[in-house]
């Protein structure tokens, strides 16, 4: 059965039916140089993932995305992150029983798109004539998590009423978590509406996972 939606996920953003069971990204900020280290695995991809049905164009689907020029709805938003501002972008592909996952590193800058895709920003903070130190925050989402040490400050955005909303008593903007600045790297979890409920695709496409072993990929 097809469940369509847009889906905004941690990383992927694709307007399709739901092609994975959840996105796990683990973003780390390197304090000498200021940057984003990313990882991120996307569990259990479909054929919707790759628009394909058999062994042969799944295969070539495959090997698509994991060349870069792949013209799949997986492939294609994968490796918009190059345009986004993800520098050093390596893909790899991990099998798990009859489950295919994606693997995903690259490095980029705070404040590009890419990194916005991981629901990660950063946020300096000081404290009376302190320099100012950075603190990473986490957007909030009702179907992601996050796994960080220390205790995570869960903070809420509201702005006072203007215009149509006059008489409100405030409007809510948004939520976040608010990380300790000791603390450098975050795993954010999005989970897909239908997590574990999606066909393995090794299982939607037999003898798919032998194509890519004797292509050296698997």
């Amino acid at each position: 059965m097809r469940r369509c939606l847009l889906l905004l996920g941690a990383l992927v953003a694709l307007t399709a039916c739901e092609p994975y069971d959840a996105i796990h990204t683990w973003v780390t900020h390197d304090t000498d140089t200021d940057r984003f280290r990313v990882h991120s695995r996307i569990d259990n991809v479909t054929t919707d993932f790759f628009d394909c049905q058999t062994p042969e164009t799944c295969t070539d689907a495959v090997l698509g995305l994991l060349r870069g020029d792949g013209t799949s709805k997986g492939a294609t938003e994968v490796w918009k992150l190059k345009t986004q501002g993800a520098e050093d972008l390596r893909v790899s592909l991990e099998s798990k029983g009859a489950s295919l996952n994606v693997l995903l590193w690259y490095e980029t800058w705070p404040g590009t798109q890419a990194a916005e895709r991981t629901g990660v920003r950063l946020e300096m903070v000081s404290r009376g004539r302190r320099a100012p130190k950075p603190q990473l925050v986490v957007s909030w989402e009702e179907k992601r998590h996050i796994e960080a040490r220390g205790r995570v400050e869960k903070r809420i955005s509201w702005r006072p009423p203007t215009g149509e909303d006059a008489f409100a008593s405030a409007i809510f903007v948004q939520q976040e978590w608010v990380l300790p600045k000791s603390q450098h790297s975050v795993q954010v979890v999005e989970k897909g509406n239908y997590a574990n409920n999606n066909t393995s695709l090794f299982d939607q496409v037999p003898g798919l996972r032998e194509a890519l072993v004797a292509k050296g990929v698997l």
